[in-house]
């Protein structure tokens, strides 16, 4: 079943004593966001004799994160410049590439990710994009009697500016397709997104359900947030978030107010402060009582000389002391990237080892070895593991999770996050297994048919090699050449600039299969496309 939006779902299971919780959040803003906090249970250990007062600790933590404010989104337009997310920040993801490695003219999309999981038949998702590589469906299917069968639907239509402007839901009931709900979306003329609405399908008809509305400062920055409720036949407020910035633009306030008797009353507050580098130092959230603000939690962080975050340290309210829960310190490598992460909690006015996770990293940043140990009887032990294989772009093709029960099993599900497009971009997905296939699209640049009589390509039909030669326009120019399968998969990539007034380039074709193939070039940000013939 496909998860609403603006709820979270709390899936609670019993092993060995440890409770398992799965948020799965999805957020004000279009992009889903899962969470999963498989390392709470190390601060809650239930026993009979302390269960409540175990889970009176927990419940701060579940408030917190039901009640988390607007985040940034892909073409929302919203940016409030927090420079942290606490609830992210507690469970590093995978180092996504920021080196700017990657060509623009290039993006790696999914074609299809097929899950496998310890509870649940295998799914499929199959996806389709426009040639602007933005994502106009989404088909998940499910296995039954060793079949796929239809599920859920998800179209998309984007405006030229590559806001996602309907978003619409369909489910698959008696071999047909029938609305589930749709998202209509709405900017301003500097592309902010300003409304949401959200409608469901009931008995043949649209009828309203949430709407959605955003305002600005003069920065481009959120400064409000209210939902409403179709509620007979009127829109009723429902919530509003308020967010305040300092002269620099960081977030220093963000205020949760409920829609009660006609009047706007607080409810929660989350107070932030930053070093001189703008790194969140501190989160402190509040909830309003009796026209008071009380506090509830408070993170703080420590970060090191290149502003990477080393000490995360989380502590409740009580008796009017804050009180240290659990805290995760972080190492990194010569490339600034995550090592180690050791959570420890506080007990008996001591810090104890809890857990402690290792990465590896392969290229452009992306982790292909994630291993968690847990502190059992004053000594390090396998716990789990998440192993991922890449393709040379980055694109994680297999993506595992394993259990340790004296050897490594696979019988236990997880987040696995799938990162692609050179680690640029992320999938989540839950199981214990994760195959994903990928294409290639050339984006961001124009046709260019004037050119076209400045290139040739011989021989075509071709046996052993393609030679292309091309006469740029300015004998400076960058000219990108490159060999496509029938499908637009990259086969093999080349830039240079010429010589003298021509540029050569050469293609082994001795060993691909005949049929037919393309050859892109790219000149000043303009492309061409021809067919080429590979006859053996």
């Amino acid at each position: 079943m496909r998860v609403q939006r603006y709820t979270i779902f709390i899936f609670c299971k019993f092993f060995r004593k440890k409770i398992f919780l799965i948020f799965t959040v999805t957020s004000l803003l279009k992009v889903k966001l899962l969470f999963t906090f498989t390392s709470l249970f190390r601060v809650i250990k239930l026993k009979t004799t302390n269960i409540m007062k175990r889970l009176s600790v927990l419940i701060p933590i579940v408030l917190l994160l039901i009640n988390i404010a607007p985040v940034n989104g892909q073409n929302s337009g919203i940016n409030t410049n927090a420079k942290e997310n606490s609830i992210n920040q507690k469970y590093p993801p995978h180092t996504k590439n920021t080196n700017n490695i990657k060509d623009d003219d290039i993006v790696f999309v999914i074609d299809t990710a097929c899950v496998y999981s310890f509870l649940n038949d295998p799914q499929r998702y199959t996806y389709t994009y426009s040639d602007k590589a933005e994502r106009l469906t989404t088909l998940h299917e499910k296995t039954e009697n060793g079949n796929w069968v239809n599920h859920t639907l998800k179209e998309n239509t984007y405006d030229g500016f590559g806001n996602i402007i309907f978003e619409v839901w369909k489910t698959w009931v008696n071999n047909n397709w029938e609305y589930s709900d749709r998202t209509t979306f709405i900017y301003s003329a500097e592309n902010y997104l300003i409304t949401k609405i959200k409608d469901v399908w009931t008995n043949g008809n649209w009828e309203s359900s949430e709407r959605d509305s955003y305002s600005y400062n003069t920065s481009g920055k959120v400064v409000s947030f209210v939902k409403e409720l179709w509620t007979n036949g009127n829109w009723v407020n429902n919530s509003k978030t308020v967010y305040v910035y300092n002269d620099e633009g960081d977030l220093t306030y963000l205020i949760q107010e409920l829609w009660k008797n006609d009047v706007w009353v607080n409810d929660k507050q989350f107070v932030y402060n930053y070093d001189s580098n703008h790194n969140q130092t501190s989160m402190i959230s509040q909830t309003w009582n009796s026209g008071e603000w009380f506090n509830v939690s408070k993170d703080s962080s420590n970060y090191n000389s290149s502003n990477k975050k080393t000490l995360y340290l989380y502590q409740t309210w009580n008796d009017s002391l804050w009180k240290n829960l659990f805290k995760y310190n972080y190492e990194y490598n010569n490339l600034d990237y995550v090592e180690t992460s050791t959570m420890m909690t506080w007990e008996d006015s001591l810090w104890v080892n809890s857990e402690k996770i290792n990465y590896s990293y392969g290229a452009y940043g992306a982790v292909e070895n994630e291993l968690k140990k847990t502190w059992t009887d004053n000594d390090w032990t396998d716990y789990s593991m998440k192993q991922y294989t890449y393709d040379e772009y980055g694109n994680a093709q297999e993506s595992n999770y394993y259990f340790w029960e004296g050897v490594w099993t696979q019988n236990k599900d997880d987040v696995i996050e799938v990162a692609y497009d050179y680690n640029t971009k992320q999938e989540t997905f839950y199981g214990y297994h994760v195959h994903a296939a990928y294409s290639s699209m050339i984006v961001n640049v124009e046709e260019n048919k004037s050119f076209e009589k400045n290139i040739t390509i011989n021989p075509n039909p071709a046996d052993k090699q393609i030679v292309v030669n091309i006469k740029p326009e300015h004998p400076a120019d960058t000219v990108i050449v490159g060999l496509l399968d029938i499908n637009g998969k990259i086969i093999e990539r080349k830039k240079g600039k010429p010589d003298g007034l021509n540029q050569k380039f050469v293609f082994d074709t001795s060993g691909l299969p005949s049929g037919i193939y393309f050859v892109s070039m790219i000149h000043q940000n303009k492309r061409i496309t021809k067919k080429v013939i590979i006859q053996h």
